[in-house]
């Protein structure tokens, strides 16, 4: 089950192209591609979700924290299967008191219409590197992560056996999400903290290439995504507002919800190449440029077409 069709486009596939010379099918409203320089394969995430995650049409729901989009919300169930769908959350980035405390938090979750739910909550690393802790991620078809503090997600979860199996989840064509912490934990280099003194570390590496921030304009945080993905350069870097959601398949992307997806990207250099921000409503698609000889490590294209427009549309 695919949430964007993008139009067939003649010599995709294995064949490097240039952006400038691709055309492509008008969607409604405003359709963006965007460009990146790899000397890649066009069928590779530029974005660096798996290979084989981004051919299964596995799918990442992204929210930036606030409430939680209809249409995200929606995204994320059909996505996992409706009512055949196997969930699971892990609500580990909040330090609940009780059990009983977070299963009323996430009432409306253990109520889903679904085959199977489950709370994933782990004590310690060595738990989550269990096997038998694991067992209900290896059959899962969603899995959602709460909001909290980022790093007890790190600290806990990553590269262990949950980290595997959760890229496991988008390696069969299943949804992973998380709103706020639980949306920067998705990216390999992650936010833990911090504003004039901004604290990186590591996420899951359900993102390569990008880094995640969310709250994003209501906490004015333009500035710190700049540094970061300067600092980790060349990098891509998503600041995604509250009530607000990216779904990412591959290289393709929508934005829906109440606010903005703002996109930069930072070459070589460790300077910011450019940004760019997205509404909601708008689809959007990375593309590799094909590599030239001397320009910026980083050669970036944003081709926008209007409703109605056909080929190259109109360069912002």
């Amino acid at each position: 089950m695919k949430c964007f069709v993008f139009g067939s486009r003649s010599g995709a596939g294995a064949v490097r192209v240039n952006a400038r010379q691709v055309g492509f099918a008008v969607l409604a409203g405003v359709t963006i591609l965007f460009a990146y320089s790899t000397t890649v394969l066009a069928q590779e995430s530029l974005l660096g979700m798996p290979t084989s995650a981004a051919t299964q049409s596995g799918l990442l729901v992204i929210v930036g924290g606030g409430n939680l989009p209809e249409e995200a919300d929606n995204a994320f169930y059909q996505h996992a299967g409706g009512a055949h769908s196997r969930l699971v959350l892990i609500p580990s980035a909040y330090p609940f008191s009780s059990r009983e405390g977070m299963e009323s938090y996430y009432s409306a979750w253990s109520g889903a219409d679904c085959e199977t739910f489950d709370f994933l909550d782990a004590s310690t690393r060595e738990e989550a590197d269990s096997d038998e802790f694991v067992k209900p991620l290896l059959k899962a078809t969603g899995v959602w992560i709460g909001g909290g503090v980022q790093g007890r997600l790190s600290d806990l979860y990553t590269g262990t056996k949950v980290e595997a199996a959760l890229k496991g989840v988008l390696e069969r064509g299943g949804v992973v999400g998380g709103t706020s912490a639980g949306a920067a934990i998705l990216s390999q280099t992650m936010i833990r903290q911090g504003s004039q003194e901004v604290v990186v570390g590591r996420g899951f590496s359900m993102l390569k290439n990008a880094v995640i921030d969310q709250h994003f304009s209501q906490r004015r945080r333009q500035g710190r995504l700049n540094k970061v993905i300067s600092d980790h350069s060349p990098l891509i870097g998503l600041g995604i507002d509250e009530s607000t959601a990216l779904l990412v398949q591959g290289d393709e992307v929508r934005v829906v919800g109440e606010g903005e997806v703002t996109v930069c990207v930072s070459n070589k250099k460790k300077q910011v190449e450019w940004t760019r921000k997205l509404e909601s409503g708008a689809k959007a698609r990375f593309k590799p440029v094909k590599q030239q000889a001397e320009p910026s490590p980083v050669d970036v294209e944003l081709i926008v077409a209007k409703a109605g427009e056909e080929g190259g549309g109109a360069r912002d």
